[in-house]
This record gives structure tokens, sequence and C-alpha cells, in this order.
């Protein structure tokens, strides 16, 4: 191929590369149990994600939150309802929330400590690090919801890191992390791609496992960075929206 037809061959290609998104699926597993009296089934589960410049989109069975650093927004759907909220960033759930919710959660952070294990981890021929996580919220000066979780994080991603970070500040507010075990997360630098997890129902351990089951850059769908049609709008979210 002459040089000059290269060139003009890249240059026509360039703006669709731009265009292309990371689009990864996350599947979950936890492990049926029972407690008080009841049995509840196992559940698997499946979390989409997309990833473009300066905007994400992440998809849940019954949540899509969108985060628009370009907008310096987040808008946050319950899927059930049709229904949804926007909020500027960064995140203030003081703002999101409705004053009787924020209330409820505001004293309950999860808190966490996030530690290196030794040695690495092949994970669809990408090299991964492990970390031990502990973490829970405290009530009266005690633990409670804690878990134990083994997490395996890479580098080699196809989407800036710098600008996952940025975004995932708004997700972990999203969650109620606190600033500082949030930090911590962020100090492991590169996506977690696998989880073993346990946590306590009752003192009955529970364990629920995840896996990065994709992750490639194609062209996002239409409308996936937007509010569906005919979703309506709220004011303020309560913590059943988003719970789903």
């Amino acid at each position: 191929m002459k040089p000059i037809v290269a060139l003009v061959l890249l240059l026509l290609l360039a703006p669709l590369a731009a265009q292309a998104d990371t689009h990864i699926v996350r599947e979950s597993h936890t492990d049926g149990y029972y407690s008080g009296g009841r049995i509840t089934p196992p559940d698997d589960s499946t979390i989409e994600m997309w990833i473009g410049e300066k905007r994400m989109a992440y998809v849940a069975r019954t949540s899509k939150v969108v985060i628009d650093l370009e907008k310096q927004r987040m808008l946050v759907m319950n899927l059930r309802d049709e229904s949804y909220a926007e909020t500027p960033l960064p995140v203030d759930m003081a703002v999101l929330l409705t004053e009787e919710d924020h209330a409820r959660i505001a004293p309950y952070q999860r808190q966490g400590t996030v530690s290196a294990t030794e040695g690495t981890r092949i994970l669809d021929e990408k090299e991964c690090k492990g970390w031990e996580i502990e973490d829970w919220i405290v009530y009266q000066g005690a633990r409670y919801n804690e878990r134990e979780v083994r997490a395996w994080t890479t580098a080699d991603v196809p989407f800036d890191m710098a600008e996952f970070e940025t975004m995932f500040v708004s997700l972990a507010a999203l969650n109620n992390l606190s600033a500082e075990y949030t930090r911590q997360i962020l100090a492991v630098g590169g996506f977690q791609v696998a989880t073993e997890e346990v946590w306590y129902d009752e003192a009955q351990p529970v364990r629920t496992t995840t896996r990065v089951v994709e992750m490639k850059v194609m062209d996002p769908p239409a409308g996936i960075y937007a509010v569906p049609e005919g979703f309506t709008k709220k004011d303020k979210l309560s913590l059943q929206d988003l719970q789903g």
C-alpha cells in the first residue's frame, strides 16, 4: 500500500476508533444459605459497564448509573419504576437523597482496609495482583455487616484508568463508602476483574464470587449514556430507589 493512501485511511479510521468504548460484563454468584428460619436460594446476576472518554454507564438488574465528567453530572435510574434523579459532581448524598434517608445512612459509612498479597495470577491472559479487603460499618462502637474479600486487579485495560478512578469516586459515594476507604481502594491501582467474598448473616457465612467475563472495545449502543424515554424525573431519591 502506498504511504499516502495508508495515511489517508489512518486519518479516516481514527475518529471511529476514538468513538469506540470499552464494554465490560461482570458475572456474580451468591451461594444459597439458611438464616432466621428461612432458606435464601442461590442468586446469579450480571452487571454491565460501558467506559468511554470521560463517561461511564453502570447497569445492574434494577438500576442504572451514568457518570459524565464532561457535563459534571451523575444520573441515577430506578429501572423498576422507571424514574431517575440527576445530581452534580462531586456527588453529595445530602443533595441526592431525601433528608430523612440521608440522616439514616450518614452515620454508617462503610469503613475498610486494603492490603496487598504476595504473588500474581493470570486471568484471561492478563497479569493480576492480589489484594485482601475487609470492610464493615460501625454501630454503637461495634462492627456490623463485615465482609472479607480477596480481589484481583489488572492494569492491562483498554481505557483511561485515571478517568475511571475519577468516576469511581462517585460510585463509591453512591455506595456510602468513607473517603479513607475509597482512597485505599484507589491506591491499589488497576481494574478489579475477580473477587471471592465472604459476608455474614446472623453469623452464617455467605460466599459470593464475581468475575469479569468480557472486556472489549466496541461501539456503544444508542442511548446507553442517557435516560430512557418515558422515565420520570425526581428531585430526590429514596434508599429504596438506590436499592432498586
